[in-house]
C-alpha cells in the first residue's frame, strides 16, 4: 500500500509539473504573439515638401496622382454614407450636398484642386458615375481621357530614355 501511494504521489507530481510546463508555454507563447502582432504595425508618413511645396496653393505635379486618387475616394465615401439606408437615387441636392462635404475637410492643398474637380465635372456626372459603379469615381476623375494620372503617365513616357532614340 504504501508503494502504490508513493506511486501515485510521483504520478501526481509529474502530471503537476507537466500542466504547469504546458501552462508556461501557452503564456510564453502569448507573449511572443503579442508581441510579434504589435511589431507588424504598418506606418506611412507624407512626402517631405520643399519650402517652395509647403508655401504653395497649388498642387505639386509630382503628387498630384494621388491626391486624385485621395480625392475620388473622399467623394465615393461621402456619396456612400449620403446613399446609406436608400434604395432609390439620392436627389440633386443631396448629391450635391456630399459632394461638397468631401472638399471641406482639413486640407490644404487638397481643397483647392477638389474644388476644380467640382468645377471641371459637373456633380450630376460625378453622381451618375458612382451609381453606375461606386468603386469607378477613381478611374473616371484620375484615369479618365483628362485624368491627372493618364497626363503623368503620358509625360513619363515622353521622357523615359527608351522614347529618346
Amino acid at each position: 500500500m504504501y508503494h502504490s501511494t508513493t506511486i501515485s504521489l510521483i504520478l501526481m507530481a509529474s502530471v503537476c509539473s507537466l500542466v504547469t510546463a504546458s501552462i508556461d508555454e501557452v503564456e510564453k507563447h502569448a507573449e511572443l504573439k503579442e508581441q510579434t502582432s504589435s511589431e507588424q504595425t504598418i506606418s506611412f508618413t507624407s512626402p517631405e515638401l520643399t519650402a517652395e511645396d509647403k508655401n504653395s496653393g497649388h498642387m505639386p505635379d509630382y503628387l498630384r496622382c494621388d491626391a486624385c486618387k485621395a480625392i475620388a475616394f473622399q467623394m465615393t465615401e461621402y456619396l456612400a454614407k449620403a446613399q446609406q439606408g436608400k434604395n432609390a437615387d439620392l436627389l440633386e441636392s443631396e448629391y450635391m450636398d456630399a459632394l461638397e462635404q468631401s472638399c471641406f475637410q482639413k486640407w490644404e492643398q487638397l481643397f483647392k484642386m477638389c474644388q476644380n474637380y467640382l468645377g471641371e465635372y459637373d456633380e450630376t456626372e460625378i453622381y451618375q458615375e458612382y451609381r453606375r459603379n461606386p468603386g469607378s469615381l477613381r478611374d473616371y476623375l484620375c484615369f479618365g481621357s483628362s485624368g491627372v494620372c493618364s497626363r503623368l503617365s503620358k509625360k513619363e513616357k515622353r521622357h523615359s530614355p527608351k522614347n529618346e532614340l
